[in-house]
């Protein structure tokens, strides 16, 4: 699973978080600061899948399920969704 890296965040959600009441305030506001990070470098379509997730792993993760999914028709959708895309601009 690749991961993107901002500042000392990792946008996979691999930080745990700590028991430590100041470290769990750190780790809340990066966590955040990730979160918000893959919100806004998302597409309107992968926005849609993620919108509901208050953590940064969960995204990552639904956006890991929807885009390496085996179904043969998501991956017909997602590549209609492509084309169409490619034809708009």
């Amino acid at each position: 699973m690749k991961s993107l890296i901002f500042n000392d965040m990792y946008i996979d959600g691999s930080i745990e978080r700590s028991e430590n009441a100041s470290a769990t305030i750190q780790w809340k506001i990066k966590d955040e600061k990730a979160l918000a990070l893959i919100i806004l470098s998302v597409s309107k379509n992968e926005l849609s899948h993620i919108r509901r997730m208050m953590s940064s792993k969960e995204a990552w993760e639904e956006l890991i399920q929807v885009h390496s999914s085996q179904d043969p028709i998501k991956k017909a959708i997602l590549l209609y969704r492509q084309l169409y895309k490619v034809k708009d601009k």
